[in-house]
């Protein structure tokens, strides 16, 4: 396991204001949000129907570009 990913599953973490971020999901009538941890710097995102949901050192809008979606 990496240095990040010890740091994020020891983190308390704290979902803060300073970014927020969402977008539709591939599910029909269906939107993701995506929040920041103040401490340990993991984006958590989610969605109602369940498609989008994880955690990840990257933001959902910079994967969708790496793969170029």
């Amino acid at each position: 396991m990496s240095k990040f990913w010890k740091k994020v599953n020891n983190c308390v973490h704290e979902w803060g204001s300073d970014y927020y971020d969402s977008g539709s999901c591939d599910t029909p009538y269906c939107n993701w949000t995506e929040v920041k941890c103040k401490k340990c710097k993991v984006y958590h995102t989610s969605c109602p129907c369940g498609f989008n949901i994880g955690e990840s050192g990257w933001s959902y809008r910079r994967l969708l570009k790496q793969e170029n979606i």
